[in-house]
């Protein structure tokens, strides 16, 4: 069960409960952190491509969050192409 996402300098760490309940790190970048949850319920997101008129204008934004992706990120990794692909 993840508990907590917490900034750790150039890369965050997802803290996560093992089953006796203690706690371990996995590093992780944010944004292969929120296109994970894209893909898992893309629904949360809003979809602005079909309006996008400037580059700088993110692809996605989280309903709730206000947090952004783009598709042509060069933080992104390449299974995130793969993906967005197979949609």
């Amino acid at each position: 069960m993840r508990d907590a996402v917490r900034p750790h300098r150039d890369f965050y760490v997802i803290k996560v409960h093992d089953w006796e309940g203690s706690f371990f790190a996995i590093p992780g970048g944010h944004t292969e952190k929120l296109w994970r949850g894209f893909f898992v319920d893309p629904s949360h997101w809003w979809d602005h491509r079909p309006e996008k008129t400037n580059e700088r204008y993110p692809d996605f934004k989280h309903k709730k969050t206000g947090e952004a992706l783009w598709i042509e990120d060069r933080r992104n990794l390449a299974w995130v192409a793969a993906e967005m692909a197979a949609m």
